[in-house]
């Protein structure tokens, strides 16, 4: 009998690892439904990053080489990077804190 696991002790750990794996499926969901989130909201940063380079050239009629639309298109895509940069290391703590540890 040695060796040989009493069956309530199995079943408490496959109960317990049922659980682990049923709680970390739900946590990716639900940061699957953050990344569609930061997603859009990243599009609508890179619209309005856009709508504001297209007043420069509509109604103050720079050009595509004028240093405004140059530097503003740097600047705002300097920030736009950072902001992903900062939204990918929360979601990879997010994950991280959901994984079970060894």
């Amino acid at each position: 009998m040695q060796g040989q696991l009493a069956p309530c002790f199995v079943q408490e750990k496959l109960t317990e690892t049922h659980m682990i794996l049923q709680n970390n499926e739900e946590n990716l969901e639900n940061s699957q439904i953050d990344i569609y989130g930061m997603a859009e909201l990243i599009a609508g940063y890179i619209d309005c990053m856009e709508e504001a380079v297209n007043y420069l050239k509509d109604v103050e009629n720079y050009s595509d080489d004028h240093p405004a639309i140059i530097g503003l298109r740097t600047h705002l895509a300097h920030y736009q990077q950072k902001f992903v940069n900062e939204a990918l290391q929360v979601r990879n703590s997010e994950i991280s804190q959901t994984l079970p540890s060894s």
